[in-house]
């Protein structure tokens, strides 16, 4: 074979491999098994200090509304609701 031939072959290769990549990679999002691309939405909406070692959260996440409860190496989920 000449170098042109191989230049060929291995430019189809290379496009077969790469398009069977992306085929994968939307497989995966379509079944739910990739990652969601977009960011989680947290905002912190008020913080209390219930003592010195302890905290109350109120996180609202993807239009939620989150109470945490932390401190003393735990996180205790308190309150959770839709608006």
């Amino acid at each position: 074979m000449s170098i042109a031939a191989n230049l060929i072959w291995a430019g189809l290769a290379l496009a077969i491999v790469l398009a069977l990549v992306l085929l994968a990679g939307r497989l995966a999002r379509v079944r739910g098994l990739a990652a969601d691309p977009r960011p989680a939405r947290l905002v912190p909406l008020a913080t209390l200090r219930v003592d010195t070692r302890r905290r109350l959260h109120l996180i609202e996440c993807d239009g939620r509304a989150v109470l945490l409860l932390t401190g003393r190496g735990e996180a205790m989920i308190t309150l959770d609701r839709a608006p």
